[in-house]
This record gives C-alpha cells, sequence and structure tokens, in this order.
C-alpha cells in the first residue's frame, strides 16, 4: 500500500509528499508495530527483513548515502541498492 502510494507520489513529482509518506510510515508502521509485533511473535523475523528492506529502497531517493550504508551492512550480498529494482506490491 505505502509502495503504491509512494510510487505515485514520485511520478506526480510530489517529492516533499512523498517523503512524507515514506518518513511516517517508516516510524509508525514498521519502528513502532512491526518491530514490536516482532518482539511479541506476531511478525517473523523473515517478514521483518522484508519489510526493512522494502522501506530502504523507498527511503533511497531522499537519504541515498544512509540506506546503501545499511543495505551494505544487512545484505551484503543482494549487490547495491541503486542497482536494485523499485519494489512493487503484488
Amino acid at each position: 500500500m505505502v509502495v503504491d502510494e509512494v510510487t505515485g507520489q514520485l511520478e506526480s513529482l510530489k517529492i516533499g509528499l512523498a517523503a512524507e509518506t515514506v518518513y511516517n510510515e517508516f516510524w509508525h508502521w514498521f519502528c513502532d508495530e512491526a518491530i514490536e509485533a516482532h518482539k511479541n511473535l506476531k511478525i517473523s523475523d523473515a517478514a521483518l527483513s522484508e519489510g526493512l528492506a522494502i522501506f530502504l529502497k523507498l527511503l533511497h531517493p531522499f537519504v541515498p548515502f544512509v540506506t546503501e550504508a545499511v543495505w551494505q551492512e544487512l545484505f551484503p550480498n543482494e549487490g547495491l541498492l541503486a542497482a536494485g529494482n523499485w519494489p512493487k506490491m503484488d
């Protein structure tokens, strides 16, 4: 859902709104809800890791050096984040 929303905002050149959307979803959903759910064993390690990977891709246009550094630490066998594909919701 957030992927489609941010993608649409970027395609419409609403860069500030896209940055705000990613920031809010990352902090309020991923950091508040997903990590807490993981602590309570309601979300698996794999699901949390996949969510973080998606957020790193969404955040990359706004903070490329930070996201690339985090990506290389967490996913060293995946190559460069900048060379990867934009996330898509299935």
